[in-house]
């Protein structure tokens, strides 16, 4: 038999701890609407901000206990509807340093004459390291999940495509004149073509636009313009996206995420909400404390992404 790579051990390791956390949270309501995948993801989520709260270092005040009674109802809710899992390959870590794992595509040649190679997948690693930083948005007493983690969630979400946007691998600039439905077909198009042929990858792929663009794409696709959604799907070939504050003269285009895990861009959420000291706002003003996220994020490989520039 041949020998496990130290690789594949190492992510057998991490499939066993994932599977681990999984059967501690599979029975809880928050997983029940998602599929598998995303449910062993949020699991692990859920899993480290439990050991957080609980963690010596963790802050010890009476806010903080209002605050550690939200918060794993606000993880969940953060990331039961998070659109980066289509986007990218979302990896939780197990601690400050981690790896992230994907498959790299390979092509051996043939050594028979006449005969074409072999392609394959190779199973690869890349460190990645967590930082802190600070979210814009506050909490506040009493602790509004639903508000927060819509806040939350599209913050992360425009880091993330912002992210994808200032590093694609492909990039197309095109005339704005007449720019319409037909043009819009002919122009993904062209460029899913350059991103299939440049990874050998041709299944699914989404756009994000702006307002503008997206009222276009609209003609097939019941369009309810809101911050940061999902409208459907256009031509019956592209997962559209939109959100307020995209470019209004721009497309990203990106290959899908799944199970699969290729060697793409990752966010890897490690301690998903920490609470940073009380604000007092005054006698007419809530009380209100900022909000820490720890995580990392790594592109391997930009060409799994690109955008169409119209000037």
């Amino acid at each position: 038999m041949e020998e496990l790579s130290s690789v594949q051990k190492d992510f057998d390791v991490k499939q066993q701890n994932i599977n681990e956390a999984y059967g501690k949270w599979k029975d809880s309501p928050y997983l029940q609407d998602l599929s598998e995948y995303k449910s062993k993801i949020l699991a692990l989520i859920l899993e480290n901000q439990r050991l957080w709260l609980g963690h010596p270092n963790a802050p010890d005040s009476s806010d903080y206990e209002e605050f550690k009674e939200k918060a794993i109802e606000l993880v969940a809710k953060i990331y039961t509807n998070f659109i980066p899992f289509d986007l990218v390959s979302i990896q939780p870590m197990f601690g400050p340093t981690d790896n992230v794992f994907y498959n790299k595509f390979k092509y051996i040649p043939s050594t028979e004459e006449g005969k074409a190679g072999e392609s394959t997948f190779e199973l690869k690693n890349d460190e990645v390291r967590a930082k802190s930083r600070k979210l814009k948005t506050f909490w506040r007493i009493p602790v509004d999940t639903d508000y927060l983690s819509n806040e939350i969630r599209n913050e992360i979400t425009r880091e993330i495509w912002t992210d994808l946007r200032l590093n694609v691998g492909t990039v197309v600039s095109k005339k704005i004149e007449d720019l319409n439905y037909e043009r819009l077909y002919v122009d993904l198009s062209n460029i899913t073509g350059i991103l299939s042929r440049k990874t050998l990858n041709h299944d699914g792929y989404w756009i994000m636009v702006g307002k503008n663009i997206g009222e276009i794409l609209s003609k097939d696709t019941p369009y309810s313009y809101g911050d940061l959604i999902c409208i459907g799907t256009a031509m019956n070939r592209w997962k559209v996206y939109t959100d307020a504050s995209f470019p209004p003269n721009e497309i990203l285009v990106g290959k899908f995420s799944d199970e699969r895990v290729f060697d793409a861009y990752f966010y890897c959420p490690y301690i998903a909400i920490s609470q940073c000291p009380i604000i007092e706002s005054g006698d007419f003003c809530p009380r209100r404390g900022g909000i820490i996220t720890r995580y990392a994020k790594k592109m391997i490989s930009s060409n799994y992404y690109g955008k169409i520039v119209y000037q």
